[in-house]
């Protein structure tokens, strides 16, 4: 994490995760981790026995498949929003997947 970089906390499915994020990009943080939040109570909520690593999956399986039908005509400049925020939110999840192997 730079020196430009703040730590964000957040809660999903009684977790609590931390991301780094540069200031000027803590309210576009703030929308996409809201929105998560949404995608994954959702799946959740379909098949709450489903583990964690697997309401990850299948969110991010839901969301790739969205992303792929909504990009086909999308200016170059959200393509690229959505891939950083894409890549900010498989950061978490690989820090996700490395607590628990630990």
């Amino acid at each position: 994490m730079s020196a430009e970089s703040e730590q964000v906390g957040f809660r999903l499915l009684k977790k609590t995760y931390e991301v780094g994020c540069p200031p000027d990009q803590r309210k576009s943080l703030d929308e996409a981790i809201k929105f998560l939040k949404a995608q994954v109570q959702k799946v959740h909520d379909a098949d709450a026995t489903a583990g964690i690593d697997r309401v990850a999956v299948i969110t991010a399986l839901n969301l790739s498949h969205e992303y792929l039908r909504l990009s086909k005509g999308m200016p170059d400049h959200l393509l690229e929003r959505i891939d950083a925020l894409s890549a900010r939110v498989q950061k978490a999840l690989d820090r996700v997947e490395e607590a628990n192997l630990t």
